[in-house]
């Protein structure tokens, strides 16, 4: 019984040692949350390309009538085309790859 209990003790003992305060622990590495393609298009497209893509300001392409890939979208947000400003300084690539995915997805 008393091994019982000393095991119990050291177990909780460890398992306060352990804690961070009941906070969660940070998401790293390949579960954190992928990055939102909408968001950063919101934040980064509406002004030329509008809301549903359709806009056109200062020449901006009708997004929903594009023919390009993901990937040619990726390396036009990457490095510009014509008045659109390149975003390889300003964005991730995974942030690239959201919008560009969420691009394509307008149509």
């Amino acid at each position: 019984m008393k091994k019982l209990i000393l095991a119990f003790s050291v177990l909780i003992f460890i398992s306060n040692c352990n804690s961070n305060g009941n906070q969660p622990e940070p998401i790293t590495g390949d579960i954190a949350a992928a990055p939102d393609g909408q968001a950063i298009y919101k934040k980064n497209c509406v002004a030329c390309h509008g809301l549903d893509g359709k806009m056109g300001f200062a020449g901006a392409k009708d997004l929903t009538q594009s023919k390009t890939s993901v990937a040619e979208i990726e390396q036009q947000v990457t490095k510009g085309k014509g008045a659109m400003a390149a975003f390889e300084k300003l964005l991730t690539t995974e942030e690239i790859k959201a919008v560009s995915k969420y691009v394509y997805e307008l149509r």
